[in-house]
């Protein structure tokens, strides 16, 4: 489709060989250049007007001023500018001075001043006719897909970093996969991958242990602490180990552990006491 001027009374398009040099030009994104734009072409959008990519106004509509000349010679609009040459405008031309050779000074200075005087009338004037701004607000309108998409995507983008933040800042065993000085200091393993590959071994019994313990919890809990037990998240079971070779290792107290691994201190006491059980277990 060929690019056209949706300006009221402008029959300017590609289409006309008379219009050849002319350039047409999208509506601004902003939402608030958007709408001057709207008012002034003095065009309401709704079911008649849709504002799309393929809505232009042609370049007849700017000033001089407004555009800008590429290294490659195409001329683009400069940034924040609004079309204001319509076929309602009027256009005021400069009052040529006529300079007779016999007028004396004191007679040119009169005229100068009848001349300054006409102009700050008329510009008075222009101040007081000037059309006022519409009382009510247009509504924005709704991006483009394209842009949605976009703008959902950093949305997201930003929201996993956040997220992944967050998480190396959680003291769980996964933040010292890569220290295994911190590893034996927590933990007495050399390394993550010892702890790893100890792991799966305790881990049937591990499951077993916790299990229980929870069982006899719920049965000395009423029916309301049952269901609110049910809907608090359950520790990784690596990370309750961890829990407890810290506890072992370091002798770290369990308000200090709740503290860290963000759990309440009776949950932090399960734990330890479900690993020690788990010990007994295994010897």
């Amino acid at each position: 489709m060929a690019p056209h001027c949706c300006v009221p009374k402008c029959t300017s398009s590609k289409r006309n060989k008379s219009c050849r040099g002319q350039t047409f030009h999208r509506f601004p994104k902003d939402a608030v250049l958007r709408r001057e734009w709207i008012h002034k072409i003095r065009r309401d959008p709704g079911r008649h007007f849709k504002i799309t990519v393929d809505t232009k106004v042609c370049s007849d509509h700017f000033t001089e001023e407004c555009f800008l000349k590429t290294l490659v010679g195409i001329r683009k609009l400069k940034r924040g500018v609004v079309p204001t040459l319509f076929a309602w405008t009027n256009v005021r031309t400069e009052r040529r001075a006529i300079v007779r050779g016999t007028t004396s000074y004191a007679a040119t200075a009169v005229g100068k001043e009848d001349v300054l005087q006409e102009d700050v009338n008329f510009s008075e004037l222009s101040e007081e006719t000037a059309p006022p701004h519409p009382d009510h607000d247009y509504a924005e309108l709704p991006l483009p897909l394209e842009e949605q998409l976009e703008q959902a995507q950093k949305t997201i983008s930003d929201q996993a970093a956040v997220i992944a933040q967050l998480q190396d800042k959680q003291f769980l065993l996964s933040r010292f996969q890569g220290d295994d000085k911190s590893i034996m200091f927590y933990t007495g393993f050399p390394d993550y991958n010892t702890l790893r590959a100890v792991f799966p071994a305790v881990r049937p019994t591990a499951e077993n242990v916790v299990g229980w313990s929870q069982a006899q919890r719920l049965r000395q809990a009423d029916e309301e602490i049952l269901r609110q037990g049910f809907s608090i998240p359950k520790m990784a079971l690596i990370d309750q180990f961890f829990l407890f070779l810290c506890r072992l290792r370091q002798g770290f107290p369990e308000q200090d552990l709740a503290v860290r691994f963000n759990v309440s201190q009776s949950t932090a006491q399960v734990d330890i006491s479900a690993q020690k059980k788990l010990d007994r277990h295994k010897q």
